[in-house]
């Protein structure tokens, strides 16, 4: 059975303040904070409760009214969740009606951005412009924000400019810095922070996450990536990344092809992200300190990182940053996993002199 959607254990608190100020909203939010925190499920769960019809708790839907059970069951006609197409049989949610999914040519996959004819289909059936079923707020989700391409960040753009009625924005973003700056300035901003780490850590448990130690810290802190890692086949230090480092380490210069075709299955900022958390590591362990992200790793970190100066570590960790901010719009994964992987090999194996 569909359950109404709730907010995480630690994001109650911020929740019970901010819908606190319900009368006094804005008519558009941008929620943003770091990727893997429950940013989705905040703004889902912040939606059932301003369409609850017979809310009892102020960060609470009841969850019996009908339009509790409409959310439930993804069915509310006063909400419209907008994300990648590729993104909605994860998230357990169904596209629109009316468009049609895109896929590349190249490659018959979902698209990973958000579309202008996903904010077209909204225009054209009018849910910007009608008084909404249930007498109460229009919410639409965007997630994440950071996705939409040039031309769907303009349609919304537009409508942010010109609001019709009760309607509210909640825009979910992992990096506003990839957003327009217009979208930004017609938002207000509602940060959420990464979890207490001991609420992080019980809430692992209790999701039957083994070692969830490790899973947190190999996740930057952030329970949901870490739950998600632990339970996928991709998870980044037995898929690929611990034979990657291990042959640094012995000073061996890895099979690339091997690894270009098992990056080649996850998304590019994943295997970016694994790689930006190294570079940390490496910069922390080339300073005498305990690595981070991947204390399993420590040993192979310290020895490639006792051939590595800070500025050489620092230099590459920036170039992956950039990369990473592009990742999502890459024309050739491929080459950009090749490209990438390389740059790594050729900073840690030639040593500093």
């Amino acid at each position: 059975m569909n359950k109404t959607p709730q907010f995480l254990p630690w994001q109650k608190q911020i929740a019970e303040q901010w819908l606190s100020q319900d009368d006094r909203f804005t008519h558009a939010w941008l929620i943003h904070g770091e990727e893997g925190i429950g940013k989705f499920q905040f703004a889902h769960a912040a939606a059932s409760v301003m369409l609850c019809e017979n809310r009892k708790v102020v960060y609470e839907a009841c969850g019996e009214c009908q339009a509790c059970r409409w959310v439930a069951l993804n069915h509310h006609p006063d909400l419209r969740i907008v994300v990648p197409d590729a993104m909605y049989e994860d998230l357990g949610i169904a596209p629109s009606e009316g468009v049609e999914p895109s896929t590349s040519d190249a490659t018959k996959s979902l698209s990973s951005q958000i579309r202008v004819p996903q904010i077209r289909e909204l225009e054209q059936k009018n849910f910007f412009t009608l008084t909404s079923h249930r007498g109460g707020p229009k919410i639409l989700i965007i997630y994440p924000a950071e996705r939409l391409n040039l031309e769907s960040a303009n349609a919304i753009l537009k409508i942010l400019e010109e609001p019709l009625g009760d309607t509210r924005f909640l825009l979910v973003s992992n990096g506003i810095r990839k957003l327009l700056p217009t979208i930004i300035s017609r938002c207000q901003r509602l940060h959420l922070p990464i979890p207490e780490h001991t609420m992080s850590i019980q809430w692992l448990e209790e999701q039957g996450v083994e070692n969830p130690e490790n899973a947190l810290m190999s996740a930057g802190g952030a329970p949901l990536k870490a739950k998600l890692q632990s339970q996928s086949d991709y998870e980044p230090l037995s898929y690929w990344l611990n034979s990657f480092v291990s042959s640094l380490a012995q000073g061996e210069l890895p099979e690339i092809q091997k690894y270009v075709d098992a990056l080649d299955k996850i998304d590019a900022e994943q295997w970016l992200d694994s790689l930006q958390r190294f570079f940390v590591d490496l910069q922390l362990s080339s300073n005498g300190l305990t690595p981070r992200y991947f204390p399993s790793l420590s040993k192979s970190t310290q020895l490639i990182a006792a051939g590595l100066n800070n500025v050489r570590i620092a230099d590459l960790f920036d170039w992956l940053t950039k990369e990473q901010a592009t990742a999502a719009h890459s024309f050739n994964k491929r080459l950009l996993i090749q490209a990438c992987l390389q740059k790594v090999m050729l900073v840690c194996l030639v040593r500093a002199r």
